[in-house]
């Protein structure tokens, strides 16, 4: 599956690190070697270089956002890109300031979107030249692809779904297909073991570990697919090494 364009911000965030990075810091040095040490020679054989360079960085970033609806970062890659390849022709940053402006805008918009006040946080910082390579860093750091997102919010509700209890209880409803796999969840209060598994009449044994918390067990028993139902829910009885049992239920989906 192809990941979104959104997915992929992580990635440009460090793309946009090294770019501006490479131009901002190679900025100043033209000063520093003009003004102090008085020597044209950064500016004439090392400079052109670097610009060439912070160009080459910015350009799979096209490609990696082809059809992000974000209109601050497009706008931004745009005008920071022109600002780039005009700067080596008429050597005023002011594209470039506008343009690093707006993709750290977008960074920060995403931020406030997501609730996420370090990225939003970040997002200011990439938004100011010369440091902006900084707050990209940052970006990059904090920022959650929607996958990301979506995974924690699944975690989180799982969690609230998992209270502590003294006796065993499961979690949702299991599922079993038609070869006899089965598979569900548990809750345990304490570090136990499965010694065996029991589908209808026939017992299987086994040793699976069990933790305090969650559990998921997987296992497999014979069944005749003629006699099951689809849809049905059935009855799985596992026995811990203390001799209790705990009867948990699955859907039959073949």
């Amino acid at each position: 599956m192809e990941k979104s364009p959104e997915s992929r911000l992580k990635i440009v965030a460090i793309l946009l690190a090294i770019s501006t990075g490479v131009f901002y810091i190679s900025y100043a040095l033209v000063f520093y070697f003009i003004y102090v040490l008085k020597d044209n020679f950064f500016v004439e054989m090392i400079f052109p270089g670097t610009i060439g360079a912070s160009l080459v960085t910015l350009l799979p970033i096209g490609f990696l956002t082809r059809g992000l609806r974000n209109t601050n970062f497009n706008i931004g890659y745009l005008m920071y890109v022109a600002g780039i390849i005009l700067f080596e022709f008429i050597p005023i940053p002011f594209l470039i300031f506008l343009g690093n402006f707006f993709l750290g805008i977008a960074y920060r918009d995403i931020g406030r979107l997501e609730k996420n006040k370090k990225l939003e946080n970040a997002g200011w910082v990439a938004s100011v030249p010369f440091v902006s390579f900084i707050g990209f860093s940052l970006c990059y750091a904090y920022y959650k692809s929607p996958e990301e997102v979506e995974k924690e919010e699944e975690k989180r509700k799982e969690m609230e779904e998992i209270k502590p209890s003294p006796v065993p209880y499961q979690i949702g409803i299991g599922k079993m297909s038609s070869n006899g796999d089965f598979e569900f969840s548990f809750y345990s209060p304490r570090e136990d073991k499965i010694l065996n598994i029991k589908f209808e009449d026939k017992t299987i044994n086994t040793e699976i570990p069990v933790k305090v918390g969650k559990n998921v067990v997987k296992s497999r028993v014979q069944i005749d697919p003629l006699k099951m139902v689809a849809g049905n829910l059935y009855n799985i009885t596992i026995t811990f090494s203390n001799g209790e049992t705990f009867t948990a239920v699955v859907e039959y989906i073949p």
